[in-house]
């Protein structure tokens, strides 16, 4: 990776969902889902993970769309 200087400290909590879930949840991270999506499945992986041993999943049991996730707001100073 090329050098980028000093970084700024990471906003983001809980950042490879290492902390324990609460059921089917990370800690720090709120799942969400948009009218008329149906039931979306979320909950804790070891696959498709960026670091560390866990992932979050989110899915539905059938082919139909839907709009849904998991997110994290993060209060920022603009400038």
């Amino acid at each position: 990776w090329p050098y980028v200087g000093n970084l700024a400290p990471n906003l983001i909590l809980n950042p490879g969902f290492e902390q324990t879930f609460n059921g089917s949840n990370a800690p720090s991270w709120e799942q969400w889902s948009a009218p008329g999506s149906g039931t979306i499945t979320f909950g804790r992986a070891s696959l498709n993970r960026f670091e560390g041993a866990a992932s979050h999943y989110f899915a539905r049991n059938d082919t139909a769309a839907f709009d849904g996730g998991i997110r994290q707001r993060v209060t920022v100073t603009p400038g």
